[in-house]
């Protein structure tokens, strides 16, 4: 499941491009010899950070709904729809946020945007492509998966999303009150 079968020049260039670029990457952030400079308050000149996370989150619905999944989607099992359908909500719910719910202040500079598109954009593919040699059946190590997935989904929207807006708004609120 997690290495292709067929091993051909598309895989190989892939998987090699793929753990290069993790890899290096990994290394750069390390020791800090690549400044990743996003920060929600920036004043310097880039990407506008709503339009850059919108691409970041947005893309991967289209690279994974499109690129990878189409061609078995129509003959998929359920482990497949599954994933699928996990990758699809998790960014669907990212782009929600960043559309609705997030307030930027800052611009991204546009090299870290790029390496984080970049980034988003193999993973999300390498999580479709390994789905294309998806298990034959369900086993429980894969069901525990699933409910990490729908836990981690819930938990995230509640405590890193919602819950600190209400807080924030029940704040102002008592706030305004203490002012009449």
């Amino acid at each position: 499941m997690f290495f292709p079968s067929d091993w051909n020049i598309i895989a190989i260039l892939f998987y090699s491009v793929f753990g290069v670029f993790a890899i290096l990457l990994g290394f750069l952030d390390y020791f800090e010899l690549l400044a990743m400079r996003y920060s929600k308050f920036r004043t310097e000149k880039g990407v506008l950070s709503r339009f850059g996370m919108f691409v970041l989150y947005f893309l991967r619905v289209i690279i994974t709904a499109t690129i990878f999944a189409l061609h078995y989607l129509a003959s998929a099992s359920l482990t497949q729809w599954l994933v699928y359908a996990a990758i699809l909500v998790h960014f669907g719910k990212r782009t929600y946020e960043v559309l609705f719910l997030h307030k930027y202040s800052g611009p991204m500079q546009p090299f870290t945007f790029v390496i984080i598109v970049i980034t988003y954009a193999l993973i999300a593919g390498l999580i479709s492509a390994l789905n294309v040699q998806a298990v034959a059946t369900m086993d429980a190590l894969f069901i525990v998966g699933i409910v990490f997935v729908v836990i981690g989904e819930i938990g995230n929207s509640i405590i890193t999303n919602y819950w600190p807006i209400c807080e924030n708004r029940r704040r102002l609120s008592h706030s305004a009150r203490r002012l009449v």
